[in-house]
């Protein structure tokens, strides 16, 4: 603005030079190439299980967490935050939400607190993680090089698409059943906003992005 004062127009330039440039080139795909029509999943970890099968999609709204991961996460009935948001699916479809809860979601070497949207539909997809998680992070996809890229930091983080992987190799995988039923669902849209969408009152952004790829 007229009132950043000529010291302080310095420092936002200084600042943006020394972020770190996100880009993506040929030595980033994946071992078959540019050939594949992949879409991009990863495993994470919350509440101490790896969730493999997680949709990385920035087409997306809202994080959901589907109630039968929910469950298998031993997430308890009064967890859930009640929401009046109305959800639609790509395809212009009414999905109902059951209401919103928050996770501690670790993928590489970061961690987040995430609100997810618990919603009773039968997907292929364990989590589903949207444009909140990836703009929160300042987190780049691409499902062409099967890799999210972020900024921590003075250095670029780089996420591999690991559908299967366990993460950390002490902690049991969570398994759900998947067959032919299972919707392809993506590009999750709300029209309405409630009191859900705030977060809790003792969350700290800040405070959940911790460095534990070093750790390990």
């Amino acid at each position: 603005s007229n009132d950043t004062p000529p010291e302080g127009l310095v420092n936002l330039f200084m600042q943006d030079r020394h972020k770190p440039s996100i880009s993506f080139s040929d030595e980033d795909l994946p071992p078959e190439g540019p050939s594949h029509n992949k879409a991009l999943y990863v495993t994470v970890v919350t509440r101490q299980l790896n969730v493999p099968m997680t949709l990385i999609d920035n087409g997306s709204a809202i994080n959901v967490c589907p109630l039968r991961t929910a469950r298998k996460l031993g997430v308890l009935q009064e967890e859930i935050k009640a929401s009046n948001q109305a959800i639609r699916a790509y395809d212009n479809t009414s999905r109902d939400t059951m209401g919103v809860i928050w996770l501690n979601i670790s993928s590489g070497p970061i961690e987040k607190k995430v609100k997810f949207h618990v919603m009773d539909i039968k997907t292929s997809f364990n989590l589903l993680l949207g444009r909140p998680w990836l703009h929160e992070l300042g987190a780049i996809p691409s499902t062409l090089h099967q890799k999210i890229k972020l900024p921590l930091g003075d250095t670029v983080v780089t996420i591999d698409a690991s559908p299967m992987k366990i993460q950390v190799a002490d902690q049991p995988i969570i398994h759900i059943d998947h067959d032919d039923n299972d919707e392809d669902l993506w590009g999750f849209s709300v029209s309405a906003i409630d009191e859900g969408d705030m977060a809790p009152f003792d969350f700290d952004p800040y405070s959940n992005l911790v460095v534990n790829a070093l750790l390990r």
